[in-house]
Formats: C-alpha cells, structure tokens, sequence
C-alpha cells in the first residue's frame, strides 16, 4: 500500500474516534491529534480538563492565533511522520481554514467525512463511558462547531463519506473499501451480521433480537427471532404484554431458534450460537441443554447470571463488540 496522509472529519459522535483507532490499530497508521494542542494549552494553564474548558480554549486560541492555528501547530509533527514514510491520520481537523493551510502545505491529503444522524449521535454522546453529554451539552457543542469552528466546509468538501449508523464490522468494511483493501468477514462477522438481518423481523421494539445456530462447520442449523406465538397478534399490533417489567407476549429469538430446531429434527449438539444480545438466564438453560458449545452475542443484555454458570457448562461465551479486528476480516 502507498504512503498516505488521511485527515477525519465529522460532527460529535459521528464515530471520527473509532474510525481513527482502526487506521492506527489495524493498518498501523500514525495519529496526529489536534485536540492534543487544547489539553496541552489548558495543562499549562492549570484548568481543568471540560467540555465547557476546552469549547473555550478551542475558541481562544483561533481568535488569537487564527482559525488555521491547530493545523499550523501540528505540521512539523505531520511533516516528521511523512518523511518517515508512515501512513499518518488526523484526528481532530475541524475548520475550513485548518483544511486549506493543509491542502496548501502537504502533499496529497485525502478527507473521510464519517456522517450520521442527529439522533444516533445524541444518543452515542450521551452513553459514552468517558464524559457523557446531556442533551444541551450535545445541542450547544453542534451549534458551536458549525457557527464557530467553520466546520461544516471540511465535511462538505471531504474526498470520501462514510455513513456510520450501522455495525462496526460494517464501518470498518467501509474504511477497508476507501483504502482498497479487500477483506472478508470472518465466519463470527458473518454470522453475528446475517443475526442482524434477523433480528429486523422482531416484532418487540422493547428490544429487537435475532439469531443464528451453526454447526462447527459453519452450516447454518437454526434462525430465531423475538416474536409473538405462530397467529397470535403481535406487540407491534396490539402492544406489550408487560409482566414483572418484561415482555411475556413473545418468544425469545434463542428460543425460537431451538424450537424450529426440535420441530425440524435437526441437532444442535456442538452448535454454535451467534445472537445479537446475550441469552437470557431461561434461554441459556436450553442452550446448554441442547448441546451447544459456544454463544457468541452482540452485547450484554440484562441477565449476566449467565456468566457464573457458562464454565460448568462448557460453554465458551464471546463479547462480539470485543473482539480485536484481525478477528473480524480476513485478507483475501
């Protein structure tokens, strides 16, 4: 691959930070991070480390030393990563100004605009696990950003877009087809998204779930998904059916999958499970009953009863959100 000089863009919580950890973790680019410029600044000046702080920090430094200062400050840094030939990213690009003092001083740079909606960005910010943001917060930063920052121009003048409302799998699928690199899902990438497009035939939107057994060889067995017994109405016709805070009018997506499983006659035994969320403590029960040797879920969902009991039962539990990248793709 060819030395590259990237700069990501995009408004809060569009995912520019995860974007730029899988160029530095996966494809070992170097980051150069002009937020580092703020916190350096508010360091020196003994002030603690804010949203608020930096907003202003942010602000005063491009009132006093122009909105190219970030760019200006950080090009020996990117200078120094090129003429080592690294492959360099920028996180932290945010006015027009930084953009056009780039493009007049470095060779090349290429600008990937990460994009989603409002409200899928409102939400990330708020349940972030470092300084979550209330809604006013989130509201004020976007205002700021766009009237202050000048950041709209970068975004709209970005060499690739990348829609991210989706799956990680699928960002990091995207960021792999900008670079023209070719990779293909693993078989755990492959199942938890074909769990996915199950679980778009939930009828709770209490929780949408799907999943998908497999056998070791990787044949699918089984598919399930969280809906209401065969020609009863559903929750999304007549509404939930709500017992002890829980859902009782449909089926778990695991348990449906085992029950098409003993309809049809086919054997789960040492079968894998891929689901969207964890399992229940009742579905994990027929789980481990039927044989099967491996859950792998999308997140952790209410009950981690599980978690104490998966050992006696030799099952192999896998936090798909967690797994490193090289077991996500596979090089062609």
């Amino acid at each position: 691959m060819t030395q590259r000089i990237l700069a990501v863009v995009g408004m809060p919580g569009s995912g520019k930070g995860e974007v730029t950890t899988y160029l530095e973790n996966f494809h070992n680019y170097s980051k150069v991070y002009f937020g580092g410029v703020t916190l350096d600044t508010l360091n020196e000046a003994g002030l603690e480390v804010n949203e608020e702080n930096e907003r202003k920090m942010r602000e005063n430094l491009r009132a006093e030393h122009g909105m190219a200062v970030y760019a200006k400050l950080s090009l020996p840094k990117i200078q120094k990563y090129l003429e080592e030939g690294k492959n360099t990213v920028i996180d932290g690009l945010y006015s027009w100004e930084e953009l056009k003092f780039l493009r007049e001083n470095v060779n090349d740079l290429r600008v990937i605009a990460v994009i989603a909606s409002r409200n899928i960005r409102y939400e990330r910010l708020s349940k972030r696990p470092i300084r979550p943001l209330t809604l006013e917060q989130v509201i004020s930063r976007d205002n700021s950003q766009i009237e202050n920052l000048n950041q709209g121009g970068p975004i709209s003048y970005a060499d690739h877009y990348i829609q991210n409302e989706f799956s990680i799998p699928e960002l990091h699928n995207s960021i792999n087809k900008i670079l023209g690199i070719k990779r293909r899902p693993s078989w755990d990438n492959y199942f938890m998204n074909v769990a996915n497009v199950i679980s778009t035939r939930g009828t709770c939107d209490r929780k949408y779930v799907g999943a998908v057994i497999v056998d070791p060889k990787h044949q699918i067995l089984t598919t399930g998904y969280n809906g209401s017994i065969s020609g009863q109405p559903h929750c999304s016709q007549v509404g939930h059916k709500m017992v002890n805070d829980h859902c009782v009018r449909t089926i778990h997506a695991e348990e449906n999958a085992l029950l098409q499983a003993a309809k049809v006659g086919v054997s789960l035994e040492g079968g894998i499970l891929y689901s969207t969320a964890s399992p229940c403590w009742n579905c994990f029960r027929g789980i481990a009953r039927v044989g099967i040797k491996r859950i792998v879920f999308g997140e952790m969902y209410r009950d981690k009863e599980i978690k104490d009991n998966a050992d006696n039962c030799g099952i192999e539990l896998v936090d798909f959100s967690k797994l490193p990248s090289d077991k996500l793709w596979e090089v062609d």
